[in-house]
């Protein structure tokens, strides 16, 4: 007589089988964050190095614990991002590398693909070993707000400001005249409020004027006359002294729903600085684009800091 399974048996495996696969996933997940980990202390050895790794919109962003490391979490959903970018820093500058999937290994990236990279972590001496598994930015040493390394210049956004950062490219929420914070009111904010910095030709700002008749800017005075085009707007120029326009200023119509009402573009330092305000503001234009300079230069100031400090820490470990 042949024996018979217990009835229970069937159930029990069913119940247990999808908790087996589960714990093995996390088990193979925990894995490769490990090798991916130890794989970059041995590529960086003595030197500071960090791992930031491919977003979905905003770029790249530094991994703040193992958990970024799994093979579900470094995962690029974007074709110009690159999975992982270990950042191992040296002398004349940082070299970079980036992680294979198919490969499982970190491959050298040449100047020419480097270049393309945005370095959104700051590297640290023993940068793997401080990870836990949950995100920790004290313990990995990145500081608060938004890092960002772009050509030979290190900016550092205050959270206050919202920063964010794209390929090559600085966003940040801030108010004119002083470009100071205001609070976080969604998008109606980052509408009214949103000011960038994208590293960039003039190429773009150049074409907006383009069969326009655009008045001088400093001829507007302090009631700047509308003269709408066919699609609404009024444009503004200011040139230099060989009469190359360096910015434009688009306006409509002031409203209570639209108050910042002009777009105010210029080009200097190899970007184009973009922010809104009032039409009234308009005769301020020279004041208000070297307070948003000087706005900037502040977070590179804070990036220089933040970069000593973390040189001054690896001299001390």
């Amino acid at each position: 007589m042949e024996p018979r399974n217990p009835r229970w048996l069937l159930p029990l495996v069913l119940l247990l089988a999808p908790v087996l696969v589960m714990l093995g996933l996390m088990a193979w997940s925990a894995m490769g964050s490990l090798d991916v980990a130890r794989s970059a202390a041995v590529f960086a050895g003595q030197q500071p190095f960090c791992i930031q790794t491919g977003g979905q919109r905003r770029g790249y962003k530094p991994a703040l614990g193992l958990n970024a490391l799994s093979p579900f979490a470094m995962k690029s959903k974007s074709r110009g991002l690159f999975h992982g970018v270990l950042v191992v820093d040296g002398q004349p500058g940082p070299t970079l590398y980036n992680w294979s999937r198919a490969r499982e290994q970190w491959d050298f990236l040449p100047d020419r693909a480097a270049a393309d990279v945005t370095i959104r972590c700051l590297p640290r001496r023993n940068f793997t070993q401080r990870m836990t598994w949950w995100p920790d930015r004290a313990r990995v040493g990145q500081p608060d707000g938004a890092f960002v390394r772009i050509g030979d210049r290190s900016y550092l956004i205050a959270p206050d400001f919202r920063g964010q950062v794209s390929q090559r490219s600085l966003f940040f929420q801030a108010s004119t005249p002083d470009f100071l914070p205001v609070p976080d009111e969604g998008q109606e904010s980052r509408m009214r409020f949103g000011n960038s910095v994208e590293f960039r030709s003039s190429e773009w700002m150049l074409d907006l004027l383009e069969r326009r008749e655009p008045q001088d800017l400093d001829s507007a005075g302090s009631r700047p006359t509308l003269r709408p085009d066919k699609d609404g707007f009024t444009f503004f120029v200011g040139r230099d002294e060989r009469g190359v326009p360096h910015t434009v200023v688009l306006c409509t119509p002031q409203t209570q729903r639209n108050p910042m009402s002009c777009q105010h573009r210029f080009y200097t330092d190899g970007a184009m600085w973009t922010f809104s305000h009032r039409l009234d503001q308009l005769q301020s234009w020279r004041e208000m684009q070297a307070v948003f300079r000087a706005r900037v230069d502040g977070f590179a100031e804070a990036g220089r800091r933040a970069e000593e400090q973390a040189f001054g820490d690896a001299a001390t470990d």
